[in-house]
């Protein structure tokens, strides 16, 4: 009984060595002469799909083989990105972030057993994927009426697919004096001119997957009714020492033939130097009082007696810019004298007179 006891125990000895040495075949390098042909086995890997990547940045992963319970070590290298493969590391992903819109790549994988790091040349695995990029590009709308009744504007914009950390810029009426990139989405414009405008805005999801064709939508700004007087335009920035013209406007008037309009500035910031007669009473009677530093009186009237109808500019005035101002400008004033005649003599009740803006800089 105790023989057959220690036969057993010795047969349970031997079954142990057999699990605990022998847990599947052991890789090894087969240039190694102690390494049977028959027990190696090559690593294994594989790559996850990529399919077709739609912006210029794209994370890869790849893995071992399923059931491959060996530690690996990975080599990778993308064409067109990577000049030679990477170190050897664990790493299972890895981010690219400068993709060109509109061509193919392939990534190329190597894996080795991490136990054979220190064999002089272990067996590895070459694989590779090849995928395409072809850009969803960013496409923006715009939203503005199609009319608006002042002559300060809020403007918002969004894209049709929303990414977080999308940038936008904007530049009105095609100036390209394009605004700086940013996450904003809405601008108010302030002392928009009467008339049409344009406003355009680009979207772009990074610095390479912009909008090719900025998004463009117009609108009209109606903000004066007439009969009124006002100045074109409304603001404008200039440096010191700079010429520039500042228009008289007379707005949507009806059977007027004659006018007296007074205009007021500040003469210790801009000088005023001449004038040009506009296309309202043009070839008509014409006078204009400019004795009265920071003080211009134009008056005008017509012989025929149908009057005057419509939008024109009165005059044309040139200045000088002399000072600097602050960063709300100085003031070119239409007093409340201004006024309008119709045909008969009888003066007009003037809507609006509004002034306009000069900032020195």
């Amino acid at each position: 009984m105790k023989l057959i006891n220690a036969h057993y125990y010795y047969l349970l000895y031997l079954l142990f060595l057999f699990y605990a040495c022998n847990d599947g075949p052991k890789p090894c390098n087969p240039l190694d002469p102690n390494c049977p042909s028959n027990s190696f086995v090559p690593p294994e890997a594989g790559i996850n799909e990529i399919g077709t990547v739609d912006d210029s940045k794209v994370t890869i992963f790849w893995q071992p083989a399923e059931g491959n319970i060996s530690t690996l070590e990975y080599q990778f290298k993308l064409d067109n990105i990577d000049g030679v493969f990477s170190n050897w590391s664990i790493n299972t992903s890895k981010t690219y972030t400068a993709l060109e819109d509109g061509v193919d790549y392939t990534f190329h994988l190597r894996s080795r057993y991490a136990s054979q790091a220190d064999f002089e040349e272990p067996p590895t695995e070459d694989i590779s994927q090849t995928f395409s990029v072809n850009y969803n590009r960013p496409e923006t709308i715009i939203n503005v009426t199609e009319v608006v009744s002042s002559s300060d504007v809020t403007i918002t914009w969004a894209t049709v697919i929303e990414k977080s950390g999308t940038q936008y810029r904007y530049d009105i009426n095609n100036k390209n004096e394009w605004s700086e990139w940013s996450t904003n989405q809405s601008t108010t414009l302030e002392y928009l001119d009467e008339g049409i405008h344009s406003f355009q805005v680009s979207a772009r999801y990074n610095v390479r997957n912009a909008e090719l064709t900025p998004a463009n939508k117009e609108f009209e700004v109606n903000a004066i009714d007439g009969p009124s007087f006002r100045v074109y335009p409304l603001k404008q920035e200039v440096s010191q020492g700079q010429s520039f013209d500042i228009g008289i406007i007379a707005e949507e008037v009806e059977d007027i033939r004659y006018f007296e309009c007074v205009i007021e500035y500040d003469s210790q910031y801009i000088s005023y130097s001449s004038n040009q007669q506009g296309d309202v009473f043009q070839n008509e009677l014409f006078f204009v009082d400019d004795g009265t530093p920071g003080t211009i009186i134009i008056s005008a009237g017509e012989t025929n007696s149908d009057g005057y109808s419509g939008t024109g500019i009165i005059i044309t005035l040139s200045f000088s810019a002399e000072a600097l101002t602050s960063t709300t400008g100085t003031a070119i004033t239409i007093t409340t004298e201004s006024t309008y005649f119709d045909v008969e003599g009888n003066a007009i009740e003037v809507n609006q007179r509004k002034e306009g803006l000069v900032v020195i800089q």
